[in-house]
């Protein structure tokens, strides 16, 4: 998705360093200021905002963290480390004990959010397998062709003579 951009941000730093917030910002100045931007959701906190890319700057920034963590790999690739900018040093010592605690179940949840992603995946395909199965494509082909006809003739019909 973001492979044929010049520039990609990879925005690295633990949960509350403000990544989502930057991003929520950075999208509402672009829509002020009407650049275009298209803005992409965390799959498992909607209220969250995982990347946006404004194709005319060719450019995207995005949460590059777990459980969707990347590294730069070529010329425009920067990474933007939120941790760095934004945590006063030494709060991870100061709280070591319940940032373990907090890691290891998010790694935790995060195994079971994915295993049940993988289940609904199973459960699509064995749906698709069904209407598949059940779909005569000899029909749908001629709606098609039925359809593309009358377009045909509607465009025909408002093409100036």
């Amino acid at each position: 998705m973001t492979a044929q951009l010049e520039r990609r941000i990879f925005i690295k730093g633990r949960a509350g360093s403000g990544k989502s917030t930057l991003l929520k910002k950075l999208a509402s100045a672009a829509e002020q200021k009407g650049i275009d931007v298209q803005v992409f959701h965390c799959g498992f906190d909607p209220n969250s905002l995982d990347m946006l890319i404004f194709p005319k700057l060719q450019t995207a920034i995005f949460d590059s963290t777990a459980p969707h963590e990347y590294f730069p790999d070529r010329d425009g690739d920067e990474i933007l480390d939120m941790y760095i900018r934004t945590i006063a040093p030494g709060t991870d010592e100061a709280h070591a004990a319940e940032i373990a605690g907090i890691k290891a179940r998010y790694s935790e949840k995060m195994k079971e959010a994915t295993s049940h992603l993988a289940e609904a995946e199973a459960i699509d395909s064995q749906i698709k397998a069904y209407y598949v199965a059940a779909t005569d494509f000899s029909i749908v082909e001629k709606l098609h062709l039925q359809l593309l006809s009358e377009l045909n003739e509607l465009i025909g019909s408002i093409q100036p003579s």
